[in-house]
């Protein structure tokens, strides 16, 4: 969202805006999504207006759109509309443009099995220019085993169409991002040469493997189990009167979607992961296991073709209602913790009352979750409202950032315990960030920083070392700041935004509890 706001200021003429971005070192042609039309509405409206527009635009495409394709294959209308509201609900990543809504629209075309017209190219063109590369970069592939899949055996499959979609949806899609190839032959490495992935336990990696299948992952060990709960209530009993239907499109369907999660697998085996690890250029930079953003068209495919089947009849009486209670839990998984934080007036406890609660719920010791809340519901606190930080205005902070810009300026900061897209979003200069593209020099540079800070977290170090989208200062516990502030300074950072309270020789107190907040503090950093 960050990014797309600032491409909108580059559009609206601000194009000093992207020296907001990692001491003004992250150059215009790192940016996804800047020639995709459909981010010109940041460029129009605020970032929320945005970002919301957006995300009912795309949904309301892959609705319409699959909508279109589940009729072509002669589903009724209740089941159509159906599926596609479960398909439009299952899309999460709608700031990545089109990618996801248009395959259906794809598939639906290329088994149509007609000549284009002015309409369909005009639809195509769109759809390739409003897709992001990196996320989507396998939907032709994809597209052209589903409908090799669906194409009946009394009808011949038509390469010269599916080739005719292809070059369409490929050439624009390529022009739309153009930067990113841009970038990727002429500029300097991107931090994703340095990318070293462990190898995964082999026994978890076939966890992953049939947990993918039935799509189960995310539900064991997970305390955010309930964000993944409404893919399971759908999607696996699809799966399983798929495996009893006895039918041969159906199986065709499973073995696609097995195909894709069994490449993942081979790609996480010890020898593939070692060649990859010492492989040069992009094609170690690949992130292959993205396709699997893609198996609720496949879903969707197959809960079409079980609804053609006897099945269906015997069973309907247990897959709709749990289809109707995933499209519900859908539409409020994200809201669950805030709501539960409301009701349990999370905010009239204390910070070590607080600490105890997030400490039992992420470990899921649930029994112990539960005996804290009855206890520490008889305490008596003023009544705070809750604020939740996943509204636009409460997690960027509007008021007590737009206070923090009022007292630094033009200068640049570095975040301890915040998000330094806050900042950004603020029109605040950052030396730090989260990025999917930028300098492997920036990297190193900002290591030094946080050199300290890292053996003191393995974890973070491994994932700073491995992967390294978070540029971050990584501060856990506010007893345990270790952070280069020289280091920062040289880098072009003259203060710093912190959540915590911070005594340093090389700091300058200017505000704490800025603005009245008790989580926001400021500093200048001198150097001695």
């Amino acid at each position: 969202v960050v990014f797309n706001h600032v491409i909108g200021k580059i559009y609206q003429g601000n194009f000093e805006s992207i020296n907001l971005f990692l001491a003004g070192e992250i150059k215009w042609y790192f940016l996804r999504g800047i020639f995709q039309p459909i981010t010109l509405l940041y460029a129009l409206f605020e970032a929320e207006v945005a970002f919301w527009l957006t995300d009912i635009f795309i949904k309301l495409i892959s609705y319409i759109c699959f909508f279109k394709l589940s009729r072509r294959l002669s589903c009724s209308y209740f089941n159509s509309a159906l599926i596609a509201s479960l398909f439009a609900s299952s899309i999460n990543y709608t700031i990545f443009g089109l990618g996801m809504a248009a395959l259906p629209y794809v598939i639906y075309l290329i088994i149509k099995n007609k000549n284009l017209s002015l309409k369909h190219y005009f639809f195509l063109i769109f759809f390739g220019l409003n897709i992001d590369l990196v996320s989507d970069m396998f939907i032709i592939p994809l597209a052209f085993f589903v409908t090799l899949v669906l194409t009946t055996k009394y009808q011949k499959y038509n390469f010269k169409l599916f080739f005719n979609i292809a070059a369409v949806v490929i050439f624009f899609l390529l022009l739309s991002n153009s930067n990113l190839i841009y970038a990727q032959l002429f500029s300097e490495p991107f931090h994703r040469v340095s990318w070293f992935r462990e190898t995964p336990d082999l026994i978890d990696n076939f966890y992953h493997l049939v947990g993918g299948f039935f799509s189960v992952n995310g539900i064991k060990n997970n305390a955010y189990f309930f964000h993944h709960l409404p893919y399971a209530l759908c999607f696996f009993p699809i799966i399983l009167l798929s495996l009893l239907s006895k039918n041969r499109t159906s199986y065709l369907l499973l073995a696609i979607t097995f195909f894709i999660l069994f490449i993942d697998f081979v790609a996480n085996l010890e020898f593939v992961n070692s060649a990859r690890n010492d492989l040069g250029g992009s094609l170690k930079t690949i992130d292959w296991g993205r396709i699997r953003w893609k198996l609720p068209v496949l879903y969707g495919l197959l809960f079409i073709n079980i609804t053609k089947t006897p099945t269906i009849n015997k069973t309907k009486y247990l897959v709709y209602p749990l289809i109707f209670l995933a499209l519900i839990l859908f539409q409020i998984k994200i809201s669950i913790v805030p709501i539960g934080k409301h009701f349990f007036s999370f905010n009239n406890l204390s910070i070590e009352e607080q600490n105890q609660l997030r400490d039992s719920f992420h470990k899921q010791k649930y029994n112990l979750l539960i005996k804290d809340i009855y206890k520490f519901s008889k305490n008596k606190y003023s009544n705070k409202a809750f604020h939740s930080k996943y509204t636009f205005k409460n997690y960027y902070d509007y008021e007590n950032y737009e206070y923090v810009k009022s007292l630094i300026g033009d200068s640049r900061t570095i975040s301890i315990g915040l998000d330094p897209m806050v900042a950004v979003m603020n029109n605040i200069k950052v030396i730090d960030g989260y990025h999917t593209l930028y300098p492997l020099s920036y990297k190193l540079k900002f290591r030094k920083i946080i050199e300290e800070q890292l053996d003191h977290y393995k974890e973070s170090k491994k994932y700073y070392d491995n992967w390294g989208e978070r540029v971050y200062t990584f501060v856990e516990d506010p007893n345990v700041i270790k952070i280069n502030f020289v280091e920062a300074k040289y880098l072009g950072a003259d203060y710093v935004i912190s959540k915590y309270p911070i005594t340093n020789k090389n700091l300058i107190p200017i505000c704490e509890n800025c603005n009245e907040s008790k989580t926001l503090f400021l500093y200048k950093i001198e150097t001695i």
